[in-house]
């Protein structure tokens, strides 16, 4: 329940940021990642992700906020002991700090989206926290050092929500866990 209010809050607060807000920037970026839980074999991810950053707190340093899409295909050898593969356009949230010289660190969420593929029966993909995650949800914390002016390398922990199709048991879903490199630019509006 903590969740879905904080979510809330910040879904509504939003459009005040974004209203007060100047020169955002927009991230490009392509990554992979590799799984790095023991009760999955095989697990990998490949996502594209485009995010809408805009300047927040000036005083406190260099805070953005932002809002974007991310689509992501992940697929394991084994999960909940069948095959998996799945492939995602979500909706999300993201929140990045560069207080640090030469890096930033930062966070995004999954909200919303539809997921495409074989091994979900769950076609709408909705945060709702924790084990009431429908469908499939990433998230990620990562530190970002930016390079050649526009672009930039992220390492990343992600964290993945799957559902997969329900059996003879019910609704059947497991949290993947995997380590993210991705590359991309930042266009300045």
């Amino acid at each position: 329940m903590r969740m879905q209010i904080l979510f809330w809050m910040g879904a509504l607060c939003m459009p005040l940021v974004v209203m007060a807000s100047e020169n955002p920037e927009i991230h490009l970026s392509v990554g992979k990642g590799f799984g790095i839980a023991s009760q999955e074999v095989g697990e990998q991810a490949v996502q594209f992700h485009a995010v809408r950053l805009h300047p927040v707190f000036p005083s406190v340093g260099v805070f953005r906020l932002g809002y974007g899409l991310r689509l992501t295909h992940f697929s394991a050898d084994q999960i909940l002991g069948s095959p998996f593969g799945v492939t995602a356009l979500n909706a999300g949230v993201q929140a990045l700090f560069g207080g640090i010289p030469g890096l930033e660190l930062g966070m995004n969420i999954d909200t919303i989206g539809f997921s495409f593929g074989n091994s979900t029966s769950e076609r709408l993909n909705l945060l709702l926290g924790g084990k009431n995650d429908k469908g499939f949800l990433s998230s990620e914390f990562f530190v970002m050092t930016r390079f050649l002016n526009q672009a930039f390398a992220r390492l990343s922990f992600a964290h993945l929500a799957t559902e997969q199709t329900p059996d003879t048991l019910g609704r059947r879903q497991d949290f993947t866990d995997l380590l993210m490199l991705s590359v991309g630019f930042v266009f300045d509006e």
